[in-house]
């Protein structure tokens, strides 16, 4: 069994390590040592791998970087321009996601309405930490205003729309962890080779 001193945090969750490897040592806040479940520390925001494997989405993946680092950066808790950008950013992405599809106009035109508080719920429900499950952010009538369908119609007409949104940014959440996922396998393998 792996023993931990007051100094560790055991790594639970690869959007713990997304969220711990954007954090900057300044003299109020100390490096954090982090012990993976492997009994391996390391530094988050200098730990040769992890940097380098989330900053590999950038190259032809930005979308997924900047998704990833939307849900779960620590430097954008902290800059409210930088996460609007990031947020405008990824608006544009699910647009063009959307021009894609073989969809009627007007189906085009409800779901850009809900792009934005779709993109705020999907951040809200996915907490670095995977806290307790957490209620939806919007309620029914709150995205019904959102799509301008009438009270009581968001399963009728909006609900489709919603969905394909939601669907696609879990789909890029995936993605955005695979790096991630492979880091952390492989400090695994190194600690039980060792």
């Amino acid at each position: 069994m792996t023993e931990y001193n007051k100094f560790d945090i055991p790594i639970k969750t690869c959007r713990q390590c997304w969220h711990l490897n954007t954090y900057e040592a300044t003299p109020e806040k100390g490096m954090i040592f982090v012990q993976t479940s492997g009994g391996v520390r390391f530094s988050p925001r200098y730990e040769s791998g992890l940097k380098a494997a989330i900053d590999s989405l950038k190259e032809g993946r930005e979308h997924l970087w900047k998704y990833g680092h939307y849900l779960w950066s620590a430097e954008l808790e902290a800059d409210v321009v930088k996460y609007r950008i990031f947020e405008a950013y990824l608006f544009c992405m699910i647009g063009l996601e959307l021009e894609r599809l073989e969809k009627p106009k007007e189906w085009k035109v409800k779901t850009r309405l809900i792009i934005k508080p779709a993109l705020e719920e999907s951040r809200h429900l996915k907490p670095p930490d995977m806290s307790a499950s957490r209620p939806d952010l919007y309620t029914k009538a709150q995205k019904e205003a959102f799509g301008k369908v009438g009270l009581g119609n968001f399963d009728k007409s909006l609900k489709d729309k919603w969905d394909w949104v939601v669907g696609l940014l879990d789909e890029w959440e995936r993605l955005a962890l695979v790096p991630v996922v492979e880091w952390i396998n492989q400090k695994e393998e190194a600690n039980n080779g060792a």
